[in-house]
């Protein structure tokens, strides 16, 4: 997807679902699911990410990882970035809505 299909997509979630609560996700370069500036959790996403990688010994392209209540899918989709293999689980639609869009616009061909 290019800026204006993300942009246009983004807006649709939006008006169903309501705005991004929980996680500020890079969606393209200076797009974004809240905000350009930090809004928090990115800080504690980084030490997180290095204490995931630090636990288990080993670097995160090896790991498979299980998120349960993965809300916005911030986590998944930056463990993604390192190249684990993430599942994120979350109950609520309007968040797996939301994650999807995210995992689709910064990992363009996977499913």
């Amino acid at each position: 997807m290019n800026v204006e299909q993300i942009k246009k997509r983004k807006a649709e979630i939006v008006a169903r679902h309501g705005e991004w609560t929980a996680h500020n996700i890079q969606l393209a370069d200076g797009l974004y699911t809240i905000d350009k500036r930090i809004i928090g959790d990115e800080i504690l996403l980084r030490r997180t990410t290095q204490i995931i990688s630090d636990i288990a010994g080993e670097p995160l392209e090896n790991l498979r990882i299980l998120d349960l209540a993965c809300m916005e899918g911030l986590y998944p989709i930056e463990l993604g970035f390192h190249g684990s293999r993430v599942v994120g689980i979350e109950g609520r639609e309007a968040n797996i809505e939301k994650a999807r869009f995210c995992k689709r616009c910064t990992f363009p061909g996977e499913p």
